[in-house]
């Protein structure tokens, strides 16, 4: 057992160094699957977009979006992501291959998939999704299913999601 002194010390910032608080900027390809169950998320991005640059900002944190597309370009952990916007097949085949899920277990990874609608692969810089599962879930019971609460809802998603990609 520890005293509290001794238990106050393991959490000391005494050893940490020098903080960079500088301005830092990250590259964001978003990629859009051109198919007609994506068509409503390519007319929202800019907008939501916008917010997440936003948010970011406030942390010192310069996102820089890029279209992407069909193949990722060079990406690099918290300097270059990738933001793609799947149909719900893309989204499951994907998902399979990022978490090496082989087929024997591929229904019982859909059990953890039914209330999700991204994931964010840290080794890949990569974050996946479904925008047919997010658009399920909006228009769940309870949710309002406006323009400007899809909006609110994809912006919260993606913050959420590029929040792990960096580390957060």
């Amino acid at each position: 057992e520890l005293s509290p002194p001794e238990e106050a010390a393991l959490f000391s910032l005494a050893d940490l160094g020098p903080v960079d608080l500088a301005t830092k900027t990250v590259q964001v390809e978003i990629f859009i699957a051109p198919y007609p169950e994506t068509a409503a998320c390519r007319r929202m991005m800019p907008l939501v977009w916008s917010r997440v640059q936003a948010f970011y900002a406030l942390l010192g944190v310069n996102l820089v979006a890029q279209e992407g597309g069909p193949e990722p370009g060079p990406l690099a952990p918290a300097r270059r992501l990738r933001v793609e916007v799947l149909t719900h097949k893309q989204w499951l085949a994907r998902s399979f291959k990022a978490f090496d899920v082989a087929p024997p277990f591929r229904l019982r990874f859909l059990q953890v998939c039914r209330d999700k609608c991204a994931f964010a692969h840290l080794p890949l810089s990569v974050i996946h999704v479904s925008f047919k599962s997010f658009q399920e879930a909006d228009s769940s019971p309870g949710t309002r299913g406006d323009a400007q609460a899809n909006r609110d809802w994809l912006a919260n998603l993606l913050i959420h999601e590029v929040g792990h990609l960096l580390g957060l």
